[in-house]
Formats: structure tokens, sequence, C-alpha cells
């Protein structure tokens, strides 16, 4: 009989064993153990569900403190440059995605979750995106950080499409040609943006003058 295959099969057998012990016996006691003292410990604590009033007002109030914060930078001093504008821009979405969002807590019946959904998506993310793009695209090519007249129409057809979709669930009677619309400013954006900067990256780069 081998000697080192009885060994090796006595060790396996006893590794199950162990495996067995821990994953089936001692690790559900002691976490069961655990979250009796966790929840012991947690007991006085307030529970909040995700779409509870309080999440509401902490959303809207977030929302307001973004927007306080966005004035607080007086960027209507800059709004002759577009790259920057857009930035502000972007910044706007996000603080009203979360008042939208707020308010749809509160207000389930009159203000829908989707128009903070996209306030927050084609709005926020979709314009910062496209702005970031731009910049970042004449930036690295050596260009000028300047928003020509085709940057400044990509940056305006972006936040027509966060405007009409964020518009569509209060206007019923047109929901589906705000949709049709907001699709379609939102593949021209980022079509125009691949036409215009796809060619500038993929050339060489420029010393500015």
């Amino acid at each position: 009989m081998d000697h080192g295959a009885t060994t090796g099969a006595v060790w396996n057998a006893q590794a199950n064993n162990s495996h067995y012990r821990i994953t089936e016996l001692v690790l559900p006691s002691l976490t069961s153990a655990g979250l009796r003292r966790f929840e012991f410990r947690t007991a006085f604590l307030p529970h909040t569900a995700p779409f509870a009033p309080l999440s509401g007002v902490l959303l809207a109030i977030a929302g307001a403190g973004l927007l306080v914060r966005l004035l607080r930078w007086r960027g209507w001093v800059a709004a002759s440059d577009g790259m920057v504008l857009i930035l502000h821009l972007g910044y706007f979405w996000c603080a009203l995605g979360l008042a939208i969002l707020g308010a749809s807590i509160l207000l389930p019946a009159n203000i829908p979750e989707t128009a903070a959904i996209h306030a927050l998506t084609t709005g926020a993310i979709g314009v910062m995106t496209l702005a970031m793009m731009t910049r970042t695209s004449r930036s690295h090519t050596g260009r000028e950080r300047r928003a020509d007249t085709t940057t400044l129409i990509i940056y305006a057809l972006v936040n027509a499409a966060a405007v009409t979709r964020v518009l569509a669930p209060f206007a019923i009677p047109i929901y589906p040609e705000l949709l049709v619309l907001s699709a379609a400013c939102w593949s021209l954006a980022f079509g125009l943006f691949a036409l215009v900067y796809g060619p500038m990256l993929a050339r060489p780069g420029h010393r500015r003058s």
C-alpha cells in the first residue's frame, strides 16, 4: 500500500472536514451573533428607506447646496468664454437633477422620477463629458483652449437634448416628439464632435503660436 497516497487522502479528508466546519457551521454562527450585536447597537437609530421623505428632503438640500456653490463661483463673469461657461452648465444640471430627484420623492404624483434621472445623465454627465472632451482635445493637441463656432454648436445641441428630455415627462401630449428631438440633438452633438475633433486627434499635435 502506498503510504504517501494514504497520508494524502487523510490530509484531504481533514481539509475538507475543516472547510465544511468553517463554511457551514462556524461562519454562519459567528455572522449571526455579530449581526445580533450590530442590530442591538443600532436599535435606536432611525432606518430610512431610499424613497422615504427624509431622502427627498436631503436630496433637495443637496441640490440647493450645489446651486449656492455654483453661484458663489460667479461663472457669469467668464460667460464670454464658452469652454468655461459649459463647465458651469454641466454643474448646474447636477444641482438641478438632485433637486428634481428630491422633489420626485416628496411629490411623486407631480414630479416624475425620470425627469431627475435624465437631468443627471443627459444633462450633468452628457454636458460635462463633452465639455471636458472638447477642452482636453484642444489642449492635448497644442491648440488654443477656445470654443469656436462648431464647438459652441456642440454645446448647444447637448444642452437642447437635456432640456427636451427632462421636459418630456411633463408634456405628455408631445412626449414622443420631444423624445425624438432629444435623441436627434444628442446624436448630432456627439456626431459633430467625432467629425470635428476626430481628425484633430488623429493628426500629430502642433505647438501653439
